[in-house]
Order: structure tokens, then sequence, then C-alpha cells
């Protein structure tokens, strides 16, 4: 799924001009009290079969709390509703914050050897003009 061309979802995150639009975008259709959000993210399970033992390393994690088999989705949708990246590798059991941290994304949000976007985005000025290199 992950490796479907449909999905080649990208933040654009090292484009200071595209992170500007989408924060102002963000802030003035939705009347977000946020003023550098670009995105807003939500993770959601997402129903499946009963994974077969050959095919995963233990079935039992991924039932969910809700009481099914499910894989874990984290997903972030600009002010438009669109989806700009989307992840879907954590079984269902997997709590969101979890099932985040796994991903690219949320690893590159801890290494300190990241580009500059990524500290600009943790410290809240990643939509400042003031902020962006020239």
């Amino acid at each position: 799924m992950n490796c479907s061309p449909g999905l080649a979802l990208d933040l654009q995150l090292a484009d200071c001009l595209r992170r500007q639009e989408d924060g102002a975008r963000f802030q003035a259709q939705r009347n977000s009290p946020f003023n550098n959000a670009i995105g807003a993210l939500e993770g959601a399970v997402i129903e499946q079969e009963q994974p077969l033992p050959a095919d995963v390393t233990c079935v039992a994690e991924y039932f969910s709390r809700k009481g099914f088999y499910a894989l874990n989705v984290q997903a972030i949708c600009d002010a438009d509703y669109k989806f700009r990246w989307m992840v879907c590798k954590s079984p269902g059991s997997a709590h969101d914050s979890s099932a985040f941290t796994c991903t690219a994304l949320g690893q590159a949000r801890h290494r300190a050897d990241e580009p500059p976007t990524f500290s600009l985005i943790q410290r809240g000025h990643c939509i400042r003009r003031r902020s962006c290199p020239r």
C-alpha cells in the first residue's frame, strides 16, 4: 500500500513559501487560533481481516482496542481537506503517538542532524516570513 504511486504524498516542508501559503490558508479557512499550523494530523484504525501468522510477527498486535483487527493509519490533511501525508504501517493496537513516532516524519523531529526545517517546525516558526532563508 505504501509503495503505491497514488500515495506519493509530500508535505513539501523544505519549501518555505509553500509552508507560508499552507499556514495562512489553514488559519483563514478554519478560523484556527494556531497561527503556525500547516495541517492537521490524525490517527485512525482501518479494519482489516485477521492477518495470517505467516504474514506478521504477532497477530495479536493487529487486534485494536475497538474490538477488531486493524491497521493504524497516520495522516495529515491541509486546509482544503486534501491528504498531504499518510503512513499505514503500524498494527491496530498501536497508540497514535507510537504509530506517528515510528514514521520517518515522526523520527525526523527528534534527530539533531536534520535540516533546519524541522527545528523551525518544533519551535513553531515554520510559516513566518522572517524564518525563511533568503
